[in-house]
């Protein structure tokens, strides 16, 4: 069971200070967020895309990982880019009395867009550290650094992900033990 301070809130809706509340949902904050998680998507899978541009060797383990990687950052991010749009043109018809009833029905759907678009750039960033760690074999010294930068890259957005979930908890947590900070 997931304590009230642990729910996650979808996107446009705001956090209340009093626990049981129903949030609040912020029109222009959620349609913000799906337009913008679908752009950048739509960016990730362009750049996944061309990946699969070159030749590619079957019987080739670097060959097929690389694509593999590519094909899976494509379709999340084209999953996460079209569920944001269905979403954006869905709550776009709806008055701003309607908004509320229908984010609080659409909850888990309103996730789907940004989850689907952290994978995919995380699948698209091991892409490209497998198409370095291939082309630079026998340059032993920039194969170790651009692994450290990729591996730096996807370190870096699975940290972000998991504070920007985590800290709220904890910071929410420390407020009702210690209410003067």
């Amino acid at each position: 069971m997931i304590r009230d301070e642990q729910k996650q809130v979808a996107p446009g809706e705001e956090r209340n200070t009093t626990m049981g509340e129903i949030p609040k949902i912020n029109r222009e904050k959620m349609l913000n967020d799906l337009v913008n998680t679908g752009v950048m998507a739509a960016l990730i899978g362009g750049f996944a895309l061309s990946n699969l541009q070159r030749d590619y060797d079957v019987h080739n383990g670097w060959d097929v990982s690389i694509y593999m990687t590519s094909l899976v950052a494509i379709h999340l991010c084209t999953c996460s880019c079209l569920t944001s749009a269905l979403l954006y043109r869905s709550a776009n018809f709806l008055s701003d009395e309607e908004i509320p009833t229908w984010a609080a029905g659409h909850k888990m759907l309103l996730h789907f867009p940004i989850g689907k678009f952290v994978v995919g750039v995380i699948s698209y960033i091991v892409s490209v550290m497998l198409t370095g760690w291939k082309e630079l074999e026998g340059i032993d010294t920039f194969r170790i650094i651009a692994l450290g930068i990729g591996l730096g890259s996807v370190g870096m957005i699975m940290f972000t992900a998991i504070w920007l979930v985590i800290k709220p908890i904890c910071c929410k947590r420390n407020m009702a033990v210690n209410p003067k900070n």
